[in-house]
């Protein structure tokens, strides 16, 4: 009786939220058929071809496996990892100790964005009220070709991403404390969540102010949410303290300033790029924190030539980023080597257009986000998504805005890219139905 019980009550859940299980199978299913399509072109490899994927995740989550311990080093001594958060690594090395290949590890994967998928449904629907608008936000999040491209490589973008959505999603529905967690977690796989927490911090008293909260019990409920997001994040500040004497998260920062825009920097503006003296190194212990003051003073070397001249191109950076072409590198580099026939046979006019259709349809969706800025009631959620979205732009994209990474640094926000798109167009078709009345 129990069991027959049980079923009954699967079954009841099931017809009750049809529209979530049809997102969730139609996500996951379109993920896994990419998945066999690796596997039959490309093999086991295909899912660590992506150069990050190989050299940094797995070879990290197999050193956690077989040698516990978190390192990049092909060999012993497995001297300890700071460029990375472990959230991702332990992750595959969790999948791999339960001895699952790697297009199994990948279908797990897809599996947890087909429930960020079902969760973006979920926070347009509570945002708009709009099932069919929340129905179309979903349905653009799970055929977009890059999402699904992700999914297919052992990166921590996905499984990141998924996160930060899930803390979304808790954030509007005011679970405060889950969401501020979960958002900890996130930060976990990729560090740019820390700088996410005070926007959150803010929308949490937003909630609170407008649901009438007394001052007290809103500065209460802010520095809750603080400590549980601390709790969530310090244990690897303690690991990095311990193991390098640190109080840093990551090493990546000034690695990455002065790998990228400071070389630009160096390049457009004819000065040499400062060598920092590593010596004789393997490939990856360039990113040992002890380094890191020598890649800020070679940085800040080149930069007080012309400090002006660096905020420029460190800002063309960041807006480039907003409108960098995502599928150029899937059509001219994946599909190219994964499909030499079809690629060789495409005529140039037909690929032109396919990436044309592409900024078309991003520009659109900008275009129609900032049209949602006319919905009056939804504008402290709209402000709080394109604070989120300047916050990426000027740390990920004024660091690195090749169109590849920045398709990737964009999938936490596709819930609200989506939405808020939706929504925009329902204010315009508004307005030029208000105005044809007029005439």
């Amino acid at each position: 009786m129990p069991e027959k019980n049980n079923m009954r009550s699967l079954r009841a859940y099931i017809q009750s939220h049809q529209t979530e299980a049809v997102i969730f199978i139609a996500a996951l299913g379109i993920r896994v058929i990419y998945a066999v399509a690796i596997q039959l072109v490309s093999g086991s490899h295909g899912f660590i071809s992506f150069s990050d994927a190989e050299f940094f995740y797995y070879r990290s989550a197999l050193n956690l496996l077989y040698h516990h311990s978190f390192s990049l080093a092909p060999a012993a001594p497995y001297l300890p990892e700071a460029y990375h958060t472990p959230l991702y690594p332990l992750f595959i090395a969790v999948l791999l100790s339960m001895r699952f290949p790697l297009f199994a590890i990948v279908v797990a994967q897809d599996i947890v964005w087909a429930f960020a998928t079902v969760l973006i449904y979920r926070i347009s629907v509570s945002l708009y009220g709009s099932r069919m608008l929340a129905l179309v936000a979903a349905c653009i999040a799970i055929v977009e070709p890059m999402s699904v491209y992700w999914s297919g490589l052992l990166m921590s973008d996905t499984l990141s991403a998924s996160l930060f959505i899930l803390a979304l999603y808790l954030l509007v529905a005011k679970r405060t404390y889950s969401s501020m967690f979960v958002l900890g977690l996130s930060a976990l796989a990729r560090p740019i969540a820390l700088y996410f927490a005070l926007v959150f911090l803010c929308m949490v008293l937003y909630q609170a102010y407008s649901a009438g909260t007394l001052f007290r019990p809103m500065l209460t409920k802010i520095a809750v949410s603080t400590l549980i997001f601390i709790v969530a994040v310090f244990p690897w500040y303690l690991r990095n303290k311990i193991v390098f004497d640190t109080w840093s998260f990551t090493s990546a920062s000034w690695y990455l300033m002065y790998g990228f825009p400071v070389g630009e920097f160096s390049s457009a503006s004819g000065l040499s790029h400062p060598n920092v003296p590593l010596g004789v190194q393997d490939d990856f212990t360039r990113f040992d924190f002890k380094y890191l003051p020598l890649y800020r003073a070679a940085s800040w070397q080149l930069i007080a030539h012309d400090p002006i001249g660096f905020s420029v191109i460190y800002a063309k950076r960041s807006l480039y980023s907003f409108v960098s072409n995502r599928y150029d590198y899937l059509i001219h580099d994946v599909f190219a080597s994964e499909a030499r026939g079809i690629y060789s046979h495409t005529p140039a006019f037909v690929l032109n257009l396919i990436l044309a259709l592409g900024e078309i349809f991003w520009f659109a969706i900008y275009a129609l986000v900032v049209v949602a800025v006319f919905k009056k009631d939804l504008f402290p959620w709209w402000l709080f998504f394109v604070s989120l979205l300047c916050i990426n732009a000027v740390l990920s994209g004024g660091i690195n805005p090749v169109g590849t990474d920045m398709s990737r640094y964009s999938l936490p926000f596709y819930a609200f890219f989506f939405t808020f798109a939706g929504v925009g167009f329902m204010q315009l078709s508004r307005f030029v139905r208000s105005f044809s009345t007029t005439r």
